[in-house]
């Protein structure tokens, strides 16, 4: 059976566990995390920047339009007005008031696909930062889960070390009444007494490590923990194909996705790096008029329409070292991508055998604290009638206490476990209703 049917089913259980009254739910847990946590506002406003980014760098696609204005007084002496000196007409200088109004229009007609390259590197720069929104937000609800679990294995440890107190006072009483009646001694009263305040010293450990993880509920989800719901049904190991959880998240992971991007966007700016090596060309429009201009007398009006050519043929070996650098970034993002793969399939695997391992601890474990139940109440019965010491009566309560917690702490972690196997999957947004950020592609021409 493929995990994305398990995903469906475990859905549907979620739903129910909502709509319990006066509690929260997982599902209420998460929503209410991807709504308020502050990182993924953060990550939505760096794609919103990135996007712009894409804006920027298409900018270089079309017309620039510059006008000037100047007036004011203009002094000249040059080899003109010395001509007009020499001919009697006025002096070797002269200052006049200059005015002039031009208008210059630049147009890009090739730069060897530099600029064509840059706004594509930006458009995967943009994909790289709307998928890791989607990583913020698959973050910030695994953090929620693994917190709400936290609280629960807490509540669930408290609630133990309760009943385990109370064993233990229950014990010390019926010590007390054998005193009385002559079947016990006073040595096995203070151990029982000492027995009870090691109980209540563990509760009061158990209560400190719940108010830790009540603490770490309100940073990972934003509002101090209620009520909260059992953790709704979870599938059997043997129904998950962890082969099919590695192939979903080679095709869903938010972290590959953002690795991929970036090779994009790092082949962009390598190739971007050809036009350095080209000449670039451009259309010059230029209109000016001006009136008394460099100590000349009267109206001056000039039109322009130029093809600029330039091409760089040395700059020091910066444009072949920029070359080099834009490839060997290349390089580097693409073992980043495969790393990222790599620790992806690791983390799935890793987390499916901690899930198969403590769902198979599960069976034994509650078996042990049937077992140590019925020892208990058949230990109890024989230091009644003498044939078992205290110590062996503490010791069997201690061992239901330990199986107890065994049994609450490996629930707990193999909840987790599936969890954080559907995080590397990349199914975890769909199973809580966590819509993706939607892609957007900023147009060439617009």
């Amino acid at each position: 059976m493929r995990l994305s049917g398990l995903a469906s089913a475990t859905i549907a259980v979620a739903m129910a566990w909502t709509g319990t009254a006066q509690a929260a739910s997982l599902q209420d847990a998460v929503d209410k995390a991807v709504s308020s946590i502050p990182v993924i506002g953060s990550a939505k406003a760096r794609r919103q920047s990135t996007e712009e980014r894409v804006r920027v760098e298409r900018g270089a696609l079309f017309p620039v339009v510059n006008i000037r204005g100047e007036t004011g007084l203009q002094y000249s002496d040059t080899p003109g007005t010395r001509r007009r000196a020499s001919r009697g007409n006025d002096d070797g200088d002269t200052t006049l008031w200059r005015n002039e109004a031009r208008i210059v229009v630049n147009q890009l007609l090739y730069d060897g696909g530099t600029t064509f390259n840059l706004v594509d590197e930006a458009q995967s720069n943009l994909v790289a930062a709307t998928f890791r929104v989607d990583d913020a937000q698959r973050t910030v609800a695994l953090q929620a889960i693994a917190s709400y679990i936290d609280v629960l294995r807490n509540r669930g440890f408290v609630g133990l070390a309760e009943g385990n107190v109370t064993s233990h006072e229950r014990l010390l009483s019926n010590v007390r009444q054998l005193v009385d009646s002559g079947r016990a001694s006073d040595s096995d009263v203070t151990q029982a007494e000492s027995r009870v305040a090691l109980a209540e010293s563990v509760l009061e450990n158990r209560k400190g490590e719940l108010r830790d993880a009540e603490t770490r509920y309100f940073r990972s989800v934003g509002e101090a923990p209620s009520d909260l719901d059992p953790i709704p049904a979870i599938p059997n190991a043997g129904d998950i194909d962890v082969e099919g959880q590695v192939q979903q998240a080679v095709r869903l992971n938010p972290e590959l996705a953002v690795a991929r991007a970036l090779i994009d966007a790092n082949q962009a700016r390598s190739d971007a790096t050809d036009g350095l090596f080209l000449p670039r060309l451009e259309l010059e429009l230029t209109a000016s008029e001006g009136k008394h201009l460099d100590g000349v007398r009267g109206r001056d009006t000039d039109y322009r329409a130029l093809l600029i050519m330039t091409w760089n043929l040395y700059r020091g070996g910066a444009d072949s070292a920029r070359a080099r650098e834009a490839a060997a970034n290349l390089t580097a993002v693409k073992f980043d991508e495969a790393d990222t793969l790599r620790l992806i399939r690791e983390r799935v695997e890793a987390s499916f055998k901690s899930f198969e391992k403590n769902s198979a601890r599960l069976g034994p474990l509650n078996r042990r604290v049937t077992e140590n139940e019925n020892l208990i109440a058949a230990y109890e019965r024989q230091f009644e009638l003498g044939q078992r010491t205290l110590l062996d009566l503490l010791d069997v309560q201690n061992e239901l206490f330990v199986s107890q917690t065994d049994v609450n702490d490996a629930s707990h972690q193999r909840a987790f476990d599936y969890f954080d196997m559907l995080a590397a999957s990349g199914e975890l947004a769909s199973l809580f209703g966590i819509a993706n950020e939607q892609q957007v592609t900023v147009k060439m021409f617009e």
